[in-house]
């Protein structure tokens, strides 16, 4: 279980914000998962990034914030991940604050969730989505699930 800690800083400079989802490589195993989390967190730590990891149906959607180019320095370890096929960033912002500023990598297995949240529905039932969610329906997703869902 990933617990709360105090490295994140949460000061009034700029944090930018990204979104992406990706196809799991066909073989992906739990223990893939596990390791995915375990050198996540670690990274995060390190370069002072926060975020959320959803997994559902074969399908990953991540939300990572920090400095710009910390969290692009991630996303360019995950596109060449095997384990991370058709990487599409589906959002960028910057905001003075941060969702997740006390959890290095939070994460949800949606496949152990009977009722998805309608924003994860819509975001992994369409792959051509047109009007990709902005800012302010992450913002909403974040404090409806954070009252009804557990993060690991």
């Amino acid at each position: 279980m990933n617990q709360p800690n105090n490295y994140f800083s949460n000061k009034a400079e700029d944090i930018f914000q990204l979104v992406y989802v990706s196809e799991a490589c066909p073989d992906l195993s739990y223990t893939d998962l596990e390791n995915i989390l375990y050198s996540a967190r670690k990274k995060n730590v390190e370069l002072n990034v926060t975020g959320l990891l959803i997994f559902r149906d074969g399908f990953f959607i991540q939300y990572l914030e920090g400095k710009e180019s910390h969290v692009k320095e991630i996303l360019g370890r995950i596109v060449q991940d095997r384990r991370h096929k058709k990487v599409r960033v589906i959002g960028e912002w910057t905001s003075t604050n941060r969702l997740f500023e006390n959890w290095s990598m939070s994460f949800i297995d949606g496949d152990l969730i009977d009722q998805l949240h309608p924003f994860l529905q819509k975001i992994l039932s369409d792959a051509m989505l047109v009007n990709w969610p902005d800012q302010s329906e992450f913002q909403v997703f974040y404090d409806d699930f954070i009252k009804t869902e557990v993060i690991l």
